[in-house]
């Protein structure tokens, strides 16, 4: 039993270091005593609505999209925001039992958790579902964090067999360049 929980433990550790340096630094796999990433989460929730039926996802999008116009954040980080936002929520009500939606906002950053009541996604499946276009191991398109990846500037995930929680934040400011990104990442080091 002891072998059979660090090796677990240790396919935990290269899974969460695997998926921060492919991403650049932006998903990082977390624990449930980690979300929501105390670095990123100052304050107390503006809003939390609970997830049980599309409708609800549609709700939450068109209240992120006000309150993202309402923090004078740019017609394309609005977009990424509601993208992100509609796919987390949709994934969470079609794939997780329901669940419920958490949102913080200041005048730098619009702030998303959304956790569900599923089964989580399978340890062995983990690196394929957040990272591969279109992969999938249920009736879906399977673009769900692809697109959460590309809208977000910083995402934070934690699954297990009791749900999955994703958690991410869309700054006010535009969207960096590869380069910037690169940059900003790699730019101490010297």
């Amino acid at each position: 039993n002891l072998s059979l929980t660090e090796s677990e433990q240790q396919r935990r550790v290269f899974n969460r270091d695997v998926l921060l340096a492919v991403t650049g630094g932006k998903l990082r796999l977390v624990e449930h005593d980690e979300m929501p990433p105390p670095d990123l989460v100052t304050e107390q929730p503006l809003l939390t609505l609970t997830l049980r039926v599309p409708p609800d996802a549609s709700a939450l999008r068109h209240i992120l999209c006000r309150l993202g116009q309402e923090t004078g954040m740019e017609a394309e980080r609005i977009d990424d925001l509601c993208t992100a936002t509609t796919e987390a929520a949709t994934n969470a009500i079609k794939h997780g039992n329901g669940g419920l939606a958490t949102v913080w906002a200041d005048r730098d950053a619009v702030t998303v958790q959304i956790e569900d009541h599923g089964t989580g996604i399978a340890p062995a499946h983990l690196a394929r579902a957040t990272l591969e276009q279109g992969f999938s191991t249920r009736v879906s398109l399977g673009m769900g964090f692809h697109l959460m990846l590309q809208s977000t500037d910083a995402l934070a995930l934690c699954t297990d067999s009791h749900g999955t929680t994703i958690f991410f934040q869309v700054f006010n400011k535009p969207r960096p360049t590869v380069q910037e990104a690169v940059l900003a990442r790699y730019g101490s080091i010297v």
